[in-house]
């Protein structure tokens, strides 16, 4: 469901959690980011939120769904997933349809900070863009965290002068010289207030795969698992 004016109707700070690639409570620094702002009295709520993006389920260039019935049914599998999970730690999710251009900066009031995780491919550092400019001056925060490595970790000068066009001295370079971070643990529960202006219940509610554009056939083709499936995969990180 597209957003509501309403959504904007506070007078709390708010943390806004843009949701990405990164559906997942566990290993995520956006939530402990999160919850520093508010154990520093830098915002007063966090309120996460996912924009199921209509460009995604658009035709390439090439002539092929962007994103096919399999992998839109384990998106919102993985969407419902965490919006569970969050529940769990005393939080939510608003999932909205619509391009989060248009959308998260609606959640950002007066004193807001939104949080994301950083992209590197175009289409992804477009939309980064386009929240910014939407925001109108309030901060978009971007961390990193869908590498192995952190780039503060990697040893090379910052000007990248020094590294290896090969891949194979890289790998070498980086085993020897650089750790992988351990995980961080989810915030613990009711560190992550919800904002009490939104009412849970008049929440959007997340879209149907026909509302994404998939066809009769193709809902029923996935609603259940193929019988000569090796395995089922099930989106969300509870799976």
């Amino acid at each position: 469901m597209s957003a509501d004016s309403s959504l904007g109707n506070s007078s709390k700070r708010r943390a806004v959690i843009w949701f990405r690639n990164d559906l997942r409570v566990q290993d995520n620094p956006l939530l402990v980011q999160a919850a520093q702002l508010v154990s520093t009295n830098q915002v007063d709520a966090v309120v996460p939120v996912f924009c199921f993006d209509p460009r995604w389920f658009q035709t390439s260039k090439f002539g092929s769904p962007k994103t096919g019935k399999f992998r839109a049914k384990f998106l919102l599998e993985s969407v419902l997933d965490l919006r569970t999970n969050l529940r769990a730690l005393g939080s939510d999710l608003v999932v909205l349809t619509g391009r989060p251009e248009d959308l998260v900066s609606q959640l950002a009031t007066t004193g807001s900070i939104v949080l994301a995780s950083k992209e590197i491919c175009s289409e992804e550092t477009r939309a980064e863009s386009a929240v910014q400019s939407a925001l109108q001056g309030k901060p978009l925060v971007l961390l990193p965290g869908a590498t192995l490595y952190n780039s503060e970790d990697l040893p090379f000068n910052h000007t990248l002068k020094d590294l290896p066009s090969v891949f194979t001295p890289y790998r070498g370079i980086v085993e020897k010289k650089c750790i992988v971070r351990p995980p961080v643990l989810a915030p613990r529960k009711g560190s992550l207030p919800w904002d009490s202006s939104l009412d849970v219940s008049s929440l959007p509610a997340p879209p149907f795969l026909s509302d994404l554009g998939l066809t009769e056939e193709q809902v029923f083709s996935v609603a259940a698992p193929h019988p000569n499936a090796v395995l089922n995969f099930q989106g969300g990180e509870t799976a």
